[in-house]
């Protein structure tokens, strides 16, 4: 029997404050938890369609954040575009494997680390953003 993903739990401390980043990243998560409930029914099609829905969110999240970044004049804008690079980089790569291998199990374990390698952004790297956010200079 196959075992069963998690679903993710939107914890407060996730929040930094911001209502459009915020709910950026509460939807991020919603469409987490709907590949991992397609992953579980075994709906592969879905699940696929799902995390290429996720990874073009992504996308566009970053962009939002990096111009709000450049707006408030955030001083390490470009580390943290490039940090934002190498995530998507990592998603984009493990998506494409799974496209191309079509395995319920290896997608189910490539789905973690697409997971991980995305959320990273929302539970540690934007929390150097709060002092922008609170209008203090980062």
């Amino acid at each position: 029997m196959t075992l069963q993903l998690e679903k993710v739990k939107w914890l407060k401390d996730y929040e930094l404050g911001d209502p459009r980043l915020d709910g950026d990243h509460r939807r991020l998560v919603g469409v987490v938890n709907l590949v991992v409930k397609s992953l579980n029914e075994s709906r592969m099609t879905e699940s696929l369609a799902l995390m290429r829905q996720f990874l073009e969110m992504a996308r566009a999240h970053f962009a939002a954040e990096e111009a709000l970044m450049h707006e408030r004049k955030f001083a390490n804008i470009e580390r943290h575009k490039q940090y934002h690079q190498r995530l998507l980089d990592s998603a984009e790569r493990i998506e494409k494997a799974c496209e191309f291998v079509r395995d319920e199990e290896y997608v189910r374990e490539a789905f973690v680390d697409f997971v991980y390698c995305l959320l990273d952004d929302v539970i540690q790297g934007d929390k150097e953003l709060l002092p922008l956010l609170k209008g203090e200079q980062a």
